[in-house]
């Protein structure tokens, strides 16, 4: 849904005399400390991407033993791709799993539990080094006639 709202009128404020809106703080001002540790930055341009172990061949047999086609998405005539992001540290474990793209009725939370359970990945690796890296991964959904 696109709602367009009438264009308002532009004031042109002087520099000299801004308008100025101030309220009393209730707490204290909290200035924020950013530190960068290089061991957790998170690179998106690997040499070698990350890798699940066995390869693909393996990861599509791990995805098809453990996937199940929910009811409720069965029941509607639900089809559609379900694309998980998630994050392959150092180490090789996944974390931040979130969904970049559903289709509901429970296939999201199928495809994001799978995974959740998956085992260590190889990394990805930069100038011979494992790096954190960032991975998406496309799990297609889709009712048949048999």
């Amino acid at each position: 849904m696109v709602i367009y709202l009438p264009i308002e009128k532009v004031y042109d404020i002087n520099e000299q005399n801004p308008v100025m809106v101030t309220a009393k703080r209730r707490y204290p001002k909290i200035i924020p400390v950013f530190k960068w540790e290089e061991d957790h930055t998170i690179i998106d341009g690997v040499e070698v991407s990350p890798q699940f172990p066995g390869g693909d061949k393996k990861l599509f047999d791990y995805l098809q033993q453990r996937l199940n086609y929910p009811p409720r998405a069965i029941t509607n005539n639900i089809e559609g791709t379900v694309q998980i992001a998630f994050t392959v540290v150092r180490d090789g474990s996944l974390t931040n799993f979130r969904v970049v793209k559903g289709i509901g009725y429970g296939c999201d939370e199928e495809a994001l539990g799978v995974m959740k359970q998956s085992p260590k990945w190889r990394p990805g690796i930069v100038t011979g080094r494992p790096v954190t890296a960032n991975e998406t991964i496309s799990i297609e959904f889709k009712l048949t006639d048999k």
